[in-house]
């Protein structure tokens, strides 16, 4: 949502059995019991993140074709290239690019005062033991 921008990738499946495979997140299964026949694949982009923006899809192969459907919300790409296992990866980008519509927080600006305040505290104790 703050860069108006991602990658996304996909595999065309085979039409091998899916049983003999272990499916998790980050190794999804590319095979199916019957062979995938359509060559579109969708993908949901908020209106919130497009609107007033003109999307571009890059990464695309010769003969590949998109379309955003602003009702629906959905980047529909088309594929030419339908051979099992091939990888297909386009990166989606809106301009001009979106305001932060939030901050990404790290350590100091989640704890860094309390931090502060015990270091502080731990070091006048310190101190205060050395002076007895």
């Amino acid at each position: 949502m703050n860069t108006g921008t991602f990658s996304f990738a996909w595999d065309n499946r085979t039409g091998h059995n899916i049983e003999t495979e272990q499916p998790y997140v980050s190794t999804p299964p590319r095979t199916l019991r019957t062979p995938l026949t359509s060559r579109e694949t969708e993908i949901f982009i908020p209106l919130r993140l497009t609107l007033g923006r003109e999307v571009i899809v890059k990464g695309l192969e010769d003969g590949d074709r998109w379309t955003y459907d602003t009702r629906r919300q959905t980047l529909f790409i088309v594929t030419e290239n339908d051979e099992p296992g091939h990888r297909h990866q386009v990166q989606v980008s809106v301009y001009p690019q979106p305001k932060p519509s939030f901050t990404v927080n790290d350590i100091w600006s989640d704890f860094g005062s309390r931090m502060v305040t015990v270091s502080m505290t731990f070091l006048a104790f310190v101190c205060w033991l050395l002076i007895l």
